[in-house]
């Protein structure tokens, strides 16, 4: 047998076992959809969904824990192996295969006849197309854009930062590190290039960009998109005067973006990053009224709350517009859609909420405007209680 023919058997034989394992997952009952469905899940009507039990009670976990409706989409034939982690705002549509221990963040979209590999981290937001690959070990940040319609492959291993998009029939080699806001594409002349979105705008080379767009791979409301966060219901935490500060430093996020991509006017781009570090300090103020003591999470991310004011004092001494090169903006801008997205809205005050809605914690005065939450017992699993957040 030659090279090419035992190439082709296992191929064949590797199809052959991914077939046996999803015919062992159990396809779920009737009445486990519509269990399902009354949790807040939109499923088609005879839609043969095989999912574990773990990733059943998972989901279901979410719907107890959040009280608020799951808000997922579910489409036909879609295979959930075991572990598999689907928060809630999560959009699935037909023939799609989800691995083992994959996770699947808020808000993530996956297109039909998409395949998700085992372990793969699906962050805030992620768009993929339809008939899209995602290898095994393959990490996607927040916001990023996997174009469908011709198919593309993320290789095993693969990195891809905040905000890029990656234009369909593109293959992405395995262990591939791509840094955030960055454009792959095919260009007739060129192959398939990396540009950058930050380093196109502020380095006065937007002929990059003016000609992805003319040549329709991509338009200015792709990079819109990629630089803008959506206010959602699931980002509301029930403490009103958190709620107003997340919707504001979103709002300003999203307004110094539209700034970004147009480049105009330095002055307001330094007033708006101003204006959104004194937002995210006053934030950190805010939190302190609600002190959780008790458990390393939380010490950790109080933690990460002072290093992250530090980074802010730091970048900030003495600023003026002469600084605003690439390099700044693109760091600035990226560290805060990260620590807004992951650390404020998706994790930890969700935690603050749900810590007192079941009761695992309660609220005493300690000073004078100033309230301590203190732990009252240990919760039997700490990862039940922060699934919802991620």
């Amino acid at each position: 047998m030659n090279q090419a023919d035992k190439t082709v058997d296992n191929k064949k034989n590797s199809l052959r076992k991914a077939q046996l394992d999803i015919a062992q997952i159990p396809l779920l009952t009737e009445e486990q959809i519509n269990m399902l469905q009354a949790a807040g899940a939109q499923i088609p009507e005879g839609a043969r969904i095989r999912m574990t039990d773990d990733v059943l009670e998972c989901l279901m976990n979410q719907y107890r824990s959040d009280k608020v409706s799951l808000d997922i989409e579910i489409g036909a034939n879609v295979v959930f192996k075991d572990k598999a982690f689907v928060s809630r705002n999560v959009k699935i549509k037909d023939n799609v295969i989800i691995g083992y221990q994959a996770f699947l963040a808020y808000g993530a979209e996956i297109g039909s006849g998409s395949c998700i590999g085992d372990r793969a981290v699906i962050l805030y937001s992620v768009q993929l197309g339809g008939n899209v690959t995602i290898g095994d070990d393959v990490t996607l940040y927040n916001k990023v854009r996997i174009k469908g319609g011709k198919k593309t492959t993320i290789g095993k291993g693969a990195t891809i930062g905040t905000g890029s998009i990656v234009e369909k029939g593109i293959n992405i080699i395995p262990q591939a590190i791509i840094g955030p806001w960055k454009i792959v594409c095919e260009l007739e002349s060129e192959g398939v290039v990396i540009i950058d979105m930050f380093e196109s705008i502020y380095s006065g080379r937007k002929d990059a960009l003016v000609q992805l767009i003319y040549s329709n791979i991509i338009s200015i409301n792709d990079l819109e998109q990629a630089m803008t966060i959506s206010w959602s219901e699931g980002f509301y935490t029930g403490i009103e005067e958190v709620d107003q500060q997340h919707f504001q430093m979103i709002r300003d996020l999203n307004e110094l973006g539209k700034n970004l991509l147009q480049w105009e006017d330095k002055d307001e781009i330094l007033e708006r990053i101003s204006k959104l570090r004194h937002e995210l300090l006053d934030h950190f103020m805010t939190e302190e009224k609600y002190r959780v003591t008790g458990t390393s999470y939380i010490s950790a991310y109080q933690q990460g709350s002072l290093h992250f004011s530090d980074y802010l004092e730091t970048i900030f001494t003495n600023i003026d517009t002469s600084d605003l090169t690439p390099m700044f903006i693109s760091n600035f801008y990226h560290s805060m859609f990260i620590w807004i997205i992951e650390h404020e809205i998706l994790k930890i005050d969700q935690l603050y909420n749900k810590l007192l809605s079941m009761e695992l914690v309660e609220k005493e005065p300690e000073e004078e405007s100033r309230e301590a939450i203190h732990i009252e017992k240990d919760p039997e699993d700490w990862s039940a209680i922060l699934e919802g957040g991620f």
